[in-house]
């Protein structure tokens, strides 16, 4: 009870304190929770932070990237981690549903995208801003089974690298499938680069590593302290390089094996099964449990 009182008491002080900036500043709700936005035309390049480059074991090689298709000009908010994410805010929902509409239907006709189902939304209708030269409005649509399904999308495009996005998705009663931003966020794609630190003679430096989709690295390029990384020699051991399957080894060990194969031209040498990206060599172990990549040459 003690601590329920806390944080009520702690609750309405916040209200207060909200209430009085509001009063002291003239703003408007609106204004308080506004942020800005920057108009992209004809596309959205995104790529790792350009800071970085000096610590990559890299030279005299196009580096991966990815760019979102579209015609004309969408918003993608100001503030955001780094140029390897990208926020669309203040849109027309109708185009930017029909823009990740055709990103999940590219990649998954190249079975390229791994869904994973967040949470369920039951509404039987719902809105979606259409804002174009002449309206801006609220258009409200009925939900078919009453069903929103807030989602995260993996895809695993053909340079190596990991595209997530997520969104709200839903379908009306006339069988239209929407994507559109969820209760708590708005639709955010993120470019991925798993990294691992290696040493080149007395310099640490970072290289890209090429993973099956779904599976998770311990870090990539999204890390915020993505330089503190270098500093300790702990992160060339192999241990950060250790990940685990997808859906078990039964399932996926063939599949991440033809993942090399076709994609990296993965091989055995000698008794070691070896990928090949970006110009490195890359050792890859299959344990029942988890398998390894070291660094190859």
């Amino acid at each position: 009870m003690k601590a329920i009182k806390i944080f009520n008491m702690k609750k309405n002080l916040m209200l207060v304190l909200l209430f009085n900036l509001l009063f002291l500043t003239g703003c408007s709700w609106k204004e308080i929770f506004s942020f800005s936005v920057v108009p992209m035309t004809d596309g959205i390049l995104l790529t790792y932070d350009q800071e970085i480059k000096e610590y990559l074991a890299y030279t005299d090689i196009e580096l991966p990237s990815y760019k979102i298709e579209f015609q004309g000009t969408l918003n993608i908010t100001e503030n955001r981690q780094g140029e390897f994410e990208c926020i669309f805010a203040k849109n027309d929902d109708f185009t930017v549903s029909r823009l990740i509409q055709g990103i999940i239907e590219e990649y998954s006709g190249k079975n390229r995208v791994v869904f994973n189902e967040i949470s369920v939304d039951d509404e039987m209708e719902t809105w979606m801003n259409l804002r174009n030269e002449t309206k801006d409005e609220k258009i409200y649509l009925q939900v078919k089974d009453g069903k929103i399904y807030n989602e995260h999308a993996y895809i695993i495009l053909e340079n190596g690298l990991r595209l997530t996005m997520n969104y709200a998705r839903f379908t009306d009663k006339d069988n239209n499938v929407y994507y559109r931003w969820q209760k708590t966020e708005s639709i955010r794609l993120v470019l991925h680069y798993p990294l691992m630190v290696i040493k080149q003679g007395e310099e640490k430096k970072f290289v890209f590593l090429a993973l099956p989709n779904a599976v998770f690295t311990k870090f990539d390029t999204t890390t915020k302290t993505i330089k503190d990384l270098l500093s300790k020699d702990k992160f060339l051991e192999a241990e950060w390089y250790t990940y685990e399957y997808a859906n078990s080894y039964e399932e996926d060990y063939q599949n991440y094996l033809n993942y090399y194969i076709d994609n990296f031209n993965g091989r055995y040498i000698n008794d070691d099964f070896v990928y090949t990206y970006l110009g490195y060599d890359f050792k890859v172990v299959f344990n029942e449990s988890n398998f390894i990549i070291s660094f190859y040459s």
